[in-house]
């Protein structure tokens, strides 16, 4: 595989921050431009959601085909993927949101990743020997690897509430998921069109991604598949990320190719209009260099804040985990724990964390 000019590849959505803070309201990429040189940099670049003041916030030089990106809400970390596997940089790197303070923790060619913040685990996907095509689990400084899943995987996702990762598969046309340590693997549903990445909303309880011209969504289980695609572009999509605000609702995509502007673009679609309907229109919000040509992997954060971890107030949380028979993630989980006015999966992490503090 060539290299990628200008190719835009993770998209992660940071919400909830309190007004005024320099990061409210954000999201997060990296995509590879070429250089006078003709050796390709990954620069790992965010805009708001509309897609007005973008910056760039670090260059990796030497690197190409940047992959999966996610974030670590409760440090303020970004960690972000690069898959290239001749002669090039690749491996996995975290930084701060400022872009300040990177480090290269993996330095094998990556694809897909996401974190859970709770248990300070990095899952990573790698797809070259000697470390194959498998799934991987480490701390999130990149040691202790222990290798979970062997498979053909693409897109990597998480879901924190039920402990269970999803993944599409990059030639089986596939969606897969397993318990977090890699077992109970079960095949849940199939799709036509070129494989993208996965996305997950576990509260709303829909499994996201893309496949080909189309967005395909279904229930947590593989059941009630629905799919859209937008009356206004011809364009095959990557990457997802799911916005779960009850406000918005709505899905953002990195595309692939859009055959008609014959350029990249982050664009997105309010998503239950979409979904009922089958077809809508979607807007662009970030259009990317015209010498782009290809797109990758997308994660979306859903923990609602970007600043590191606040407690607030935890007695109640704490008066609920005291009492019998306790199913923490129905009884338990009914209160605003960290404080901003709404109850939300960050509350549920809350949760786990205190209820769980060895892990």
């Amino acid at each position: 595989m060539r290299v990628l000019r200008a190719t835009m590849i993770g998209l992660v959505m940071l919400h909830g921050i309190e007004a005024g803070s320099a990061l409210a309201q954000r999201i997060f990429w990296t995509q590879a431009v070429e250089t006078p040189k003709e050796d390709d940099r990954i620069e790992l670049r965010s805009a708001r959601l509309d897609g007005t003041d973008v910056q760039t916030l670090l260059v990796i030089e030497d690197a190409r085909l940047p992959s999966g990106i996610t974030l670590d809400l409760f440090e303020g970390r970004v960690y972000f993927a690069i898959e290239c596997a001749d002669e090039c940089t690749s491996g996995v790197w975290r930084v701060n949101l400022d872009g300040n303070r990177s480090e290269r923790i993996i330095e094998v060619p990556v694809v897909g990743i996401d974190i859970d913040p709770v248990a300070r685990k990095l899952y990573f996907v790698t797809w070259v020997e000697p470390e194959g095509r498998r799934i991987w689990r480490s701390n999130l400084d990149g040691s202790d690897r222990q290798p979970l899943v062997t498979a053909n995987v693409r897109g990597l996702a998480l879901d924190l509430v039920h402990r269970k990762m999803y993944w599409t598969t990059w030639i089986e046309r596939n969606l897969v998921r397993a318990n977090l340590d890699g077992s109970n693997v079960e095949l849940i549903a199939e799709f036509d069109g070129v494989s993208g990445f996965v996305s997950v909303d576990a509260l709303a309880g829909y499994v996201y991604w893309p496949a080909g011209a189309t967005v395909q969504r279904c229930d947590l289980d593989g059941s009630n598949k629905q799919s859209t695609q937008a009356i206004n572009r011809i364009s095959a999509y990557k990457g997802i990320a799911i916005d779960p605000r009850e406000s918005s609702g709505d899905v953002y995509l990195t595309t692939w190719y859009d055959f008609r502007s014959s350029q990249r673009q982050i664009v997105r679609f309010a998503e239950q209009r979409c979904f009922d309907n089958g077809r809508c229109w979607f807007d662009d919000i970030v259009d990317l260099p015209v010498a782009s040509r290809e797109v990758g992997d997308l994660a979306i954060d859903l923990w609602g804040r970007g600043q590191g971890l606040s407690l607030g107030d935890l007695d109640p949380l704490t008066d609920c985990l005291a009492g019998p028979d306790v199913d923490r993630t129905t009884e338990c989980f009914t209160s605003d724990y960290d404080g901003d006015g709404r109850i939300d999966l960050f509350d549920f992490a809350l949760l786990q964390r205190h209820a769980e503090p060895s892990r």
